[in-house]
């Protein structure tokens, strides 16, 4: 997402509404990065998708993982006086931004940033039952972090912002998390890897069967 606009979707993680408990929060961000930061995701509302359906894919390409989030829009945050940086260091998610804060911050812009949000609900993304296991080569990597999957490795219904779980047939006892990025016309999909995602993975997992070529 190059540029925001105005009703662009802005997600948050977790609980958390005490302007006191915020302020901390950002006081040591301040400490320790030397900015008055706090993380949210930014996603935009698709044509014909519902508000639940966007929900959920800014919440998997972002890979939120709370239990809970709580959403705001881009025009009510700058609105209330704040600013976007997007933020992709450190392995962070392609909708990753920094709301930027006054320094030194106060419990008023604290308070501010809390009533720009409504919630929170339930993450829609947790409600996946079960990510389906694609098998890649890892090793034909392409820009920005994304590896092509192959139309008959993929199974039916794939579609952008999927998240899945990938296992290179060359590692088979290791496994990433990789969200879908772009499904093209020949119906290769574009999976977005998050290379920190590394785990192991689960036995009936490790046939190394070959999937591309």
């Amino acid at each position: 997402m190059k540029y925001l606009r105005a009703d662009d979707i802005v997600i948050r993680g977790g609980v958390l509404r005490s302007p006191d408990e915020l302020l901390e929060k950002l006081m040591n961000a301040e400490e320790i990065y030397g900015l008055a930061v706090l993380s949210v995701f930014i996603g935009r509302q698709l044509t014909h998708e519902s508000l639940e359906a966007a929900l959920r894919r800014i919440c998997v390409v972002g890979n939120v993982r709370h239990g809970k989030i709580q959403i705001g829009r881009v025009e009510t945050l700058t609105g209330a006086g704040f600013t976007f940086d997007k933020d992709e260091s450190q392995g962070q998610a392609i909708n990753h931004f920094h709301v930027k804060f006054p320094s030194p911050p106060s419990k008023s812009d604290a308070s501010r940033f809390i009533l720009a949000f409504i919630g929170p609900i339930p993450n829609p993304a947790l409600s996946e039952v079960q990510m389906r296991k694609i098998r890649v080569d890892l090793n034909d990597q392409w820009a920005n972090d994304c590896v092509p999957a192959a139309p008959r490795t993929l199974g039916q219904g794939i579609s952008v912002g999927e998240r899945v779980v990938v296992i290179d047939p060359e590692e088979p006892d290791v496994q990433y998390f990789a969200t879908v990025s772009e499904v093209r016309a020949d119906g290769v999909a574009i999976l977005h890897v998050d290379w920190n995602s590394r785990q192991p993975t689960e036995p009936n997992d490790r046939s190394p069967v070959a999937t591309l070529g």
